[in-house]
């Protein structure tokens, strides 16, 4: 072997730690069916506030695409030609949170460009 840990379809066995755990404390994500049937009545989220520091920065507009929202963040600094599409976080199941808001504005400062960002259904 060339000191590479095996690669296969089977769960490490921190992730079967972590069902098992999960699984010991009634929690719904341990249990797919459970899961699945909690998300299917639950009633949709709405995404974290945009900090004021971020409106602040940038200005932000609304667009709808396919009925749902996406955000445009341009810097009030000045206009740029660059886009980036930030898909944030949260495995098409939770929206977007504090943290997602200020990847955005990293990405946008690193890279000089605006950004779009959906809020795509869940």
């Amino acid at each position: 072997m060339s000191g590479h840990a095996a690669v296969g379809p089977w769960p490490s066995s921190a992730m079967r730690m972590a069902t098992l755990y999960l699984r010991l404390k009634g929690k719904a994500m341990a249990r797919p069916e459970r899961f699945s049937r909690e998300l299917a009545t639950r009633r949709y989220p709405e995404p974290d506030p945009i900090p004021k520091k971020i409106y602040q920065r940038y200005a932000i507009r609304t667009y709808h695409v396919g009925g749902w929202p996406v955000l445009e963040f341009s810097p009030r600094a000045g206009a740029t030609e660059n886009q980036v599409v930030f898909v944030h976080g949260g495995g098409y199941v939770f929206q977007a949170v504090k943290q997602h808001w200020f990847m955005a504005d990293e990405l946008s400062r690193a890279l000089d460009a605006s950004v779009l960002m959906p809020v795509y259904p869940l």
